[in-house]
């Protein structure tokens, strides 16, 4: 009543593990974002719920303009692909295989891919979600090409070689034959 202090209420709590845990989650995030590979996350609805730097380097896209897009519009070279890997993502649990995407600037972009599937968690509100790593195969790709022309053409000529011819051979064998 005369205007004295005479006692504090409140409470003390320690907040050590809580800052611990925040430093945990940042740097493990930090992690992803340092990842090689492009990894991002789908919704159900194929809205992009995060996107890493390994995919802003493969894409092209930023963060923020690839989150809330659809990966339909930002990436997606060939729809029919994208609804054969998320439906086995969804009935088996994971996909994975070689996909052809497409860069910011339009270019294409040969991945290989992983999917898994994220279930929902009622214990945090997560709804059900698509994890996607994919890593550029460009150079893998080239290389292929190389090697396949180098079994089939004259290195100096550029001539169809004996195995080209042979190769022809057969599959007009088999072509004959039906």
């Amino acid at each position: 009543g005369d205007g004295k202090v005479i006692a504090l209420e409140g409470f003390i709590a320690d907040y050590t593990r809580v800052k611990m845990a925040d430093a945990l989650v940042v740097e493990q995030a930090s992690f992803l974002d340092q990842a090689r590979d492009a990894i991002f996350v789908i919704d159900m609805r194929r809205l992009v719920t995060y996107w890493n730097g390994g995919a802003v380097r493969l894409f092209g896209w930023s963060r923020e303009e690839a989150l809330g897009a659809r990966i339909d519009d930002l990436i997606v070279q060939d729809a029919d692909a994208l609804l054969h890997a998320c439906d086995s993502v969804l009935t088996e649990g994971e996909w994975s295989g070689e996909l052809t995407h497409r860069h910011k600037e339009g270019a294409e972009v040969d991945t290989e891919a992983r999917w898994s599937l994220i279930p929902a968690n009622a214990g945090t509100g997560s709804s059900q979600k698509i994890l996607a790593i994919s890593a550029d195969i460009h150079e893998r790709k080239k290389t292929e090409a190389s090697v396949l022309r180098m079994a089939f053409f004259d290195a100096l000529t550029e001539l169809p070689n004996r195995t080209h011819l042979l190769d022809s051979l057969h599959k007009a064998l088999l072509k004959s034959v039906r």
